[in-house]
C-alpha cells in the first residue's frame, strides 16, 4: 500500500530543501534524520536523534519533507548562525514540544534569542511579550523577554494557531512566496499559482519580455523568478 501524504503539506526531497535554505546537504540529513558517529572509547558506534520530527513517510525509499519542518530546519540553521550548539538546540526542540502541545514547535511559534538562550513566544499575538524559555538544564519557564530581538521575519503565521503559513525566502520585498498550500509549496510568484522555475525557465529561453507577456506578469516579477531560481542553481 502507498503512503498517504495529506494535501497542504508541502514535499521537498532533502536536496531541494537544502538549496532552499542554503545548507549543505549533509547537515540537512543529519538535523531531519539524525546520524551515527564512531566512539573510539568505546570501540562502537554511537547515534544522534534528528532534530526535527516528521510528517511524510519514505516513499520508495525516499526521505521527502513538509513545509512545517522546512521551516523549522530554517529555524535550527538561524540558531546555528548564532553560535548555539546543536545539543542545546535539539533540547529546546524538545521542551517546545512539551510545553506549546505541538510536534513543531520551530514552525508554530515565533523563535528568539539573545545568542545564548532559545526563546518561544507563547500566543500568535506579535505583540505579546510573554514567551517560554526552552533550556535544556532546567523547566521550561514562562518569562517576559523584552529585550530579545526576532529573527526569520520572512516567515506567515496563521494568526488563530500561530502554525507557519507562509515564507518569503527571499525577503518580503521580493515577489516570491513558498505556501504549502500552493504547488506542493513550490516557490511561486506572489498572489498566483504560477511556479518561479517555470517562469524562469521561458525568461532564459527567451527573454524577460517574452516571459511577462507569456505569464502575463510584469517584467519585475519575471526578473525576480529568473534571479531567484540562478541563485538556487548557485547554492
Amino acid at each position: 500500500m502507498r503512503p498517504t501524504i495529506p494535501l497542504g503539506l508541502g514535499i521537498y526531497y532533502p536536496a531541494e530543501g537544502a538549496r532552499l535554505l542554503r545548507l549543505k546537504p549533509d547537515a540537512l540529513r543529519r538535523w531531519a534524520q539524525g546520524y551515527t558517529y564512531w566512539v573510539p572509547s568505546r570501540g562502537k558506534r554511537g547515534s544522534s536523534r534528528p532534530v526535527i520530527q516528521t510528517d511524510i513517510p519514505a516513499i520508495r525509499g525516499q526521505r521527502a519533507l513538509s513545509f512545517l519542518e522546512l521551516m523549522e530546519l530554517r529555524v535550527v540553521a538561524a540558531l546555528r548562525l548564532k553560535g548555539i550548539s546543536l545539543q542545546r538546540i535539539r533540547a529546546a526542540a524538545r521542551l517546545g514540544r512539551e510545553a506549546l502541545k505541538t510536534g513543531h514547535p520551530f514552525a508554530t511559534r515565533r523563535i528568539f534569542t539573545d545568542g545564548r538562550t532559545i526563546f518561544a513566544q507563547t500566543a500568535p499575538a506579535p505583540d505579546d511579550e510573554a514567551m517560554i524559555e526552552l533550556a535544556r538544564d532546567r523547566d521550561a519557564q514562562l518569562i517576559i523577554a523584552n529585550i530579545v530581538s526576532p529573527f526569520l521575519e520572512e516567515l506567515d503565521f496563521d494568526a488563530e494557531s500561530g502554525i507557519a503559513s507562509r515564507w518569503w525566502p527571499a525577503g518580503r520585498r521580493v515577489p516570491i512566496v513558498l505556501d504549502p498550500r500552493i504547488s506542493f509549496g513550490a516557490p511561486t510568484i506572489k498572489d498566483t499559482r504560477i511556479r518561479t522555475d517555470a517562469v524562469a525557465g521561458v525568461a532564459e529561453a527567451e527573454s524577460v519580455a517574452g516571459a511577462a507577456r507569456a505569464f502575463a506578469l510584469s517584467e519585475l516579477e519575471v526578473t525576480a523568478a529568473r534571479d531567484f531560481e540562478r541563485e538556487l542553481q548557485a547554492a
